[in-house]
């Protein structure tokens, strides 16, 4: 049998958008169902994950697909002390939340 492996919470992303298209557009979903141009039908949060076998795969990952987003120093830190405390490199669960809103016509 197969023992799991440990983890370790060791911090969040930091992200240097400042959000003002994401305000926009949700603010924009709103005022239509206000005004009575759609109803809403459904709305859904869900979470998915990013996998990366190490520190290095997240940052290639987060350059290529999400350059507004860094790993601060303390959480890099973090990383480098259980990688000495274990003796293998860090694998990464990188769990994000997204939101799916489903509008009708009226």
């Amino acid at each position: 049998m197969q023992t799991p492996e440990a983890a370790y919470k060791v911090g969040w992303l930091l992200n240097l958008e400042d959000m003002e298209d994401t305000r926009s557009a949700l603010y924009a979903l709103a005022q239509v169902v206000v005004d009575g141009y759609f109803i809403l039908e459904d709305e859904q949060a869900f979470i998915y994950k990013i996998y990366a076998d190490g520190v290095a795969e997240l940052q290639e990952w987060l350059a290529e697909c999400w350059s507004s987003s860094i790993l601060p120093d303390r959480i890099l830190q973090r990383l480098e002390e259980l990688t000495r405390e274990t003796g293998h490199s860090a694998k990464i669960v990188l769990p994000l939340q997204a939101r799916i809103t489903l509008l009708k016509g009226v």
